[in-house]
């Protein structure tokens, strides 16, 4: 008997799961397509929609950590010290609270397609706030604290999206890479605004030039973003075919789902794993100027923050859709890649870590420039390379729980994670030196959750029982 496509989930290919007692009459599952329906297969519109989600993963992550490359400006220019800095940070996790369960309820019942609209106008608005009123006052910096709220109420369409338009657009071989393009470009974005922002804001001969500068670049973010809005306008609703058969199942509501998300063990391994890991390591690359210029001279330190934090956020492009592609060359088996992701990257930043203390190396940090560079991009390769890998491992395993609902759950926490790291740095005379050493813990303590999870593929093997299912009608 073949395997039917069923939302329920009572048949798997290859074995049993959640069989019902063999007294108990099976639950009605929902009829295979008709014969004379299209064939499952993808359209090359998914690439736009893929590109312009791309792009406001970027816009949003970027815009996030405008300030903290081009500390040595605004600081005199605001009167900023660091813990005004890790607040403007912290703007992001606490919006992002905040807009998350509109999101997930955005996408589920809207579509894609308006979800990035409001992402887009989100980005758009807090970047043209920005360009309303540029000087050291009290109305310019609150125009910054205000447009840092705007850009983060857009986190959850930048983090969410990508499982969801990859659940709705791309073939079950496609998935995890189109999720990872996505994925990485948050903190790609992220990287760009670490030579960007040096480069158009230099440190200038006064604070009225610095103003200029940052009002100029201000207007080019707005400027972009702008366009981003008209191509999100643009984006289809839908895709005219089904490239899967999960994709045509309705997920269960929004309560339904998390009742079910909070009585799965193993997604809470995996979301707290992920929510430590990536939280702390977002927070850490926010931070990295203030973090330089503790243990570098202080002509050097904003320029290494930037090239140790674009190098890092370039690397982890490649490296995260290296590794979703072979997690979909591998049948979809992630967790062996995820442990060796999280394993690698608490290398690098143990090694960075010991390389900023010169008590324990008897060196000087910045004799040893080229290591801080090789340990800190290795560990940043990996840090940004497996966060693909967590959002697929979660929505296969939570299945047919709607994957917007999925990632915005585990993205919640890791913005948890992000405000504790940022709200630890406004403890009067704390420092920096924690920072390094608290990431590798983060590191370390995400190997430990995801070892004893058990990899669950309940999408993928649903997609291929309907797949045989339509090959025996």
């Amino acid at each position: 008997m073949p395997c039917l496509a069923q939302p329920l989930l009572t048949h798997e290919c290859g074995g049993a799961s959640e069989h019902p007692p063999p007294s108990t009459p099976p639950r009605s599952p929902s009829p295979p397509p008709p014969p004379s329906s299209p064939s499952f297969q993808v359209t090359p519109q998914r690439w736009y929609c893929l590109a312009v989600v791309t792009a406001i993963a970027a816009l949003q992550g970027g815009f996030w950590g405008n300030f903290g490359p081009i500390s040595a400006v605004v600081q005199p220019l605001f009167g900023w010290d660091d813990a005004q800095l890790a607040l403007l940070a912290t703007w992001g996790p606490v919006c992002y609270v905040l807009a998350v369960a509109p999101t997930a309820w955005l996408l589920d019942a809207r579509g894609i397609r308006h979800a990035a609209v409001a992402g887009a106008a989100l980005i758009f608005a807090g970047s043209a706030l920005r360009c309303v009123h540029v000087a050291g006052d009290a109305a310019g910096s609150a125009l910054m604290h205000a447009a840092q709220m705007l850009n983060g109420l857009a986190g959850p369409v930048a983090m969410s999206t990508g499982p969801a338009l990859s659940a709705s657009w791309f073939a079950p071989r496609e998935r995890t890479a189109a999720t990872a393009v996505v994925g990485v470009s948050n903190y790609g974005g992220g990287a760009l605004t670490f030579i960007l922002g040096p480069l158009l804001v230099p440190q200038a001969a006064s604070l009225a030039q610095s103003a200029i500068n940052l009002r100029s670049y201000m207007l080019y973010e707005a400027a972009i973003s702008l366009v981003l809005l008209v191509a999100a306008l643009a984006m289809p609703h839908t895709p005219s075919f089904s490239p899967a058969p999960s994709a045509v199942v309705d997920r269960t509501t929004m309560w339904k789902g998390l009742r079910k998300l909070f009585r799965l063990p193993q997604f809470w391994a995996s979301a707290l794993s992920y929510g430590m890991l990536t939280g702390f390591f977002q927070s850490w690359g926010a931070m990295l100027g203030p973090n330089m210029q503790a243990v570098l001279l202080t002509d050097d330190a904003e320029e290494q923050a930037g090239w140790i934090g674009f190098w890092g956020a370039i690397a982890g492009i490649p490296g995260g859709v290296i590794l979703s592609v072979m997690a979909d060359r591998l049948h979809g088996r992630k967790k062996a890649l995820l442990l060796f992701g999280c394993a690698m990257s608490a290398v690098g930043f143990l090694g960075f870590a010991i390389l900023c203390s010169p008590d324990l190396t008897g060196l000087k940090p910045c004799s040893q420039m080229p290591l801080l560079l090789l340990t800190s991009i290795t560990g940043s390769l990996f840090a940004n390379a497996v966060v693909p890998l967590y959002y697929e491992l979660a929505v296969e395993a939570t299945f047919p729980v709607s994957e917007s609902l999925t990632t915005s759950v585990l993205t919640l926490i890791n913005n948890f994670g992000c405000l504790v790291f940022l709200l630890v740095q406004t403890i009067p005379e704390i420092g920096t030196a924690w920072m390094n050493w608290t990431l590798v813990g983060a590191c370390v303590w995400g190997c430990i959750l995801i070892l004893p999870v058990k990899e669950e593929q309940r999408r993928l093997e649903f997609d291929d029982c309907g797949a045989m299912a339509r090959l025996s009608e």
